[in-house]
């Protein structure tokens, strides 16, 4: 919690780039659910990704609490408190190869796992 009316939820990710090209990840509108319940929407700035390396990536979300329903409330306030929660991330990702081309990650991807 930043102050009492404004928490703030950091997901910590590692991305891998198995391929032979560097490229910088970002997003676009990434969604973060919490047991269930959607809290936030936010992009995600660049990464870089060299070639066969990986990355660590944060992604701060600030929801509002004065636009959550309440049990979305009720998920958010579990998850501050320290009981294990249920969190989903998904949007849109995409590639940026530097003087190429952008290219969005397939469809269908999401991060799912459980905060304590």
């Amino acid at each position: 919690m930043l102050r009492p009316d404004v928490p703030v939820v950091q997901l910590v990710l590692q991305a891998v780039n198995p391929g032979d090209i560097g490229y910088f990840l970002y997003g676009k509108d990434l969604g973060l659910t919490l047991g269930n319940w959607p809290m936030a929407t936010e992009d995600m700035s660049p990464v870089p990704l060299a070639a066969g390396q990986s990355s660590r990536i944060d992604i701060l979300f600030y929801p509002n609490l004065h636009e959550l329903t309440d049990d979305a409330r009720v998920a958010l306030e579990a998850a501050l408190g320290g009981y294990t929660t249920l969190v989903r991330l998904d949007g849109e990702l995409f590639m940026d190869v530097l003087g190429v081309d952008s290219f969005p990650v397939p469809g269908g991807w999401s991060v799912t796992g459980f905060v304590r």
